[in-house]
């Protein structure tokens, strides 16, 4: 399954393009594509901002707790390591998404 984010027409022409082609190259190998928002992701985890999505992802799989950066004070940007808690939300929401459509045949490790 190849999981992208809907908030494409945001995005500049040659990331939409790139989108585009891995979805097209997905429905030819006979995957699934599924376009989530943030939204989605939030409703699914149960978490309003990306440090509680982070935090509630760390607690369920602690291997990842390691990576989970310590609260960031307003001035500062946000750290490399997030995107990584992203990525497992979306996956994880997704995975969720299909297991309650029943066209998910394996069970999450966790």
């Amino acid at each position: 399954m190849l999981v992208l984010g809907r908030e494409l027409d945001r995005r500049r022409l040659r990331a939409r393009t790139r989108l585009g082609l891995a979805t097209t190259y997905a429905r030819t190998a006979r995957l699934r594509a599924r376009n989530l928002s943030k939204d989605d992701v939030r409703a699914c985890i149960g978490a309003k901002t990306k440090r509680e999505i982070a935090t509630l992802i760390a607690d369920a799989y602690p291997e990842l707790a390691v990576h989970l950066p310590r609260p960031r004070c307003l001035w500062e940007s946000e750290k490399e390591a997030m995107w990584m808690f992203g990525a497992v939300g979306m996956t994880l929401t997704a995975h969720i998404a299909s297991t309650e459509e029943g066209t998910s045949n394996s069970a999450p490790h966790r």
